[in-house]
C-alpha cells in the first residue's frame, strides 16, 4: 500500500512540476511579447507579427529560413485578402512572366500532352523555327528519356521540369517512334510561341482557329490565320477558345476591334466606381462565326466570347466558361520581385459582368464519353462533338 502511495506522490508531484514549468513558460512569453508591445494600447497587427517574430526567435527549439519566413509571410497576406488571383512573384517568376506575355519562353519548342497509356510526355506540336523543328523532332514523338532516366518513372510535372532550363543549355532525351529509340540532344534557347493556328475543315468552307492564348503576338498571328484561311477557300469561321486561360488585355482589345463593328469592346471598372469604355472602330471582318469555349476558358477568353455573342455576331458552343471577370495589374517590389494584385473589373460591351457565372454558350454540348479525357489536340474533327455541333449551326442560320 505505501508502495502505491509513493508511486501517486511521484506522479503528482511530475505533474505539478511540468504545470509550474509550463506557468513559468507562459508568463516569460507573456512577458515578452508584452515587453514587444509596451505603450501600446491598441495593438495593430503589424505590431503583433513582430511580437510573434520575436517570440520565435527568442524560444523556438530549431532554425529559422528568414527567406521562406518573408515569403510565406507575404502569401499569407495575399491569401487573407481574399485575392485569389493575387501573387507573389520572385525575379526569376517576374521574368518568366514577362516572357510569356511578350509572347516567348525558353525551350526547344514543343507542346507535350500527357499519355496516359505509355505515362509518357507525347509531341502534340512543334513550333516553326524551332530548336525541335531544327533537330527533326516530330508530332507523335513519345519522350521516353530524360536525362538518362526513365521518364516513365516520372509524374507530368516532374517530366515537364526535367525538359525545361536555361537559355543556352542543352536538352539531352530520347524519343520513340514507329518502335525505334531516337536520341537527342537540343540547345534550348528563346522561341516565339504560337497562340493562334488555323485549318481548314475536310468540307473546304469552315476555317478553323485555335487561340491557345492572347498574347503579344496573337493579334498578328490571327490576322494572318484569317488571311490565309480566306485564301484557300474559307467562307465561314469556328474560333476555338477552349482551354484559353486568357492573357493580355491589349492582345484580346486587338483581335476584338479587328472582328467587331465599331461600338464599345470593353467596360472597364474601377474600385471607385468610375469606369472606362474601350471602343471598336468602324473597320470589321464579316463571315459567319461560331465560338467554341468550355470550363476552363478564362478571362480574356471569355471576353472574346462574350463580345461576339453581344453583338450577335457569333453563335457560342460548348459548355459555360469559367467565369473569371478581374483584371490584375503588376507592382514591382525590391530586388526585382512584383505583386499580381486584383484591382478591376471588366464588363463585356452590353451584358453584365460573369466573375463567378462564366460565359453561357447558345449550344450545350458536351464531349462524347469515350473522349472527354483525351487532349483536344488529339481527337480528330469526327470525335468532337463541339466541333460538329458548331459547323452545324452554319447550316441552322441559312
Amino acid at each position: 500500500m505505501k508502495k502505491i502511495i509513493s508511486i501517486l506522490v511521484l506522479i503528482v508531484a511530475v505533474l505539478l512540476s511540468a504545470l509550474i514549468s509550463a506557468l513559468v513558460t507562459f508568463g516569460a512569453t507573456y512577458n515578452f511579447v508584452r515587453a514587444q508591445t509596451e505603450g501600446e494600447s491598441d495593438i495593430d497587427d503589424m505590431e503583433m507579427l513582430k511580437a510573434v517574430d520575436s517570440a520565435y526567435r527568442e524560444y523556438f527549439y530549431g532554425e529559422l529560413d528568414d527567406e521562406a519566413l518573408e515569403r510565406a509571410m507575404i502569401e499569407g497576406y495575399i491569401y487573407g485578402t481574399g485575392d485569389k488571383f493575387g501573387e507573389y512573384m520572385d525575379a526569376e517568376r517576374v521574368a518568366e512572366f514577362t516572357a510569356d506575355s511578350n509572347g516567348e519562353n525558353v525551350g526547344i519548342g514543343v507542346m507535350v500532352v500527357y499519355n496516359d497509356e505509355y505515362r509518357l510526355l507525347e509531341i502534340v506540336s512543334v513550333l516553326p523555327d524551332s530548336p525541335a523543328e531544327e533537330a527533326g523532332i516530330a508530332i507523335g514523338d513519345l519522350i521516353s528519356v530524360i536525362a538518362g532516366n526513365d521518364a516513365s518513372q516520372m509524374s507530368y510535372s516532374e517530366a515537364i521540369e526535367a525538359m525545361t532550363g536555361k537559355e543556352g543549355s542543352i536538352a539531352q532525351f530520347s524519343v520513340s517512334r514507329d518502335g525505334s529509340q531516337l536520341d537527342f540532344s537540343v540547345e534550348r534557347r528563346r522561341v516565339t510561341q504560337v497562340n493562334a493556328e488555323g485549318r481548314m475543315h475536310a468540307d473546304a468552307m469552315t476555317g478553323i482557329i485555335k487561340i491557345a492564348e492572347f498574347d503579344a503576338n496573337t493579334p498578328s498571328q490571327f490576322k494572318h490565320e484569317i488571311q490565309r484561311l480566306k485564301e484557300e477557300g474559307a467562307t465561314r469561321f469556328v474560333f476555338d477558345v477552349r482551354n484559353n486561360p486568357g492573357g493580355e488585355l491589349e492582345s484580346v482589345i486587338e483581335v476584338l476591334d479587328f472582328l467587331l463593328p465599331e461600338g464599345p469592346i470593353i467596360r472597364i471598372c474601377a474600385a471607385d466606381g468610375t469606369e472606362q469604355v474601350r471602343n471598336s472602330d468602324q473597320e470589321h471582318f464579316e463571315a459567319p462565326m461560331a465560338v467554341l469555349i468550355n470550363e476552363n476558358s478564362a478571362s480574356a477568353a471569355e471576353l472574346f466570347a462574350s463580345a461576339l455573342k453581344d453583338y450577335e455576331l457569333a453563335t457560342l458552343v460548348g459548355k459555360t466558361s469559367y467565369g473569371k471577370g478581374s483584371m490584375q495589374t503588376i507592382l514591382p517590389l525590391i530586388n526585382g520581385s512584383a505583386l499580381r494584385v486584383t484591382y478591376r473589373m471588366y464588363n463585356p460591351p452590353f451584358s453584365d459582368n460573369y466573375d463567378g457565372v462564366g460565359v453561357v454558350p447558345h449550344i450545350d454540348v458536351d464531349m462524347a464519353e469515350d473522349v472527354r479525357d483525351i487532349s483536344l489536340y488529339k481527337i480528330t474533327d469526327e470525335q468532337d462533338t463541339q466541333l460538329i455541333a458548331a459547323i452545324g449551326s452554319f447550316e441552322n442560320d441559312n
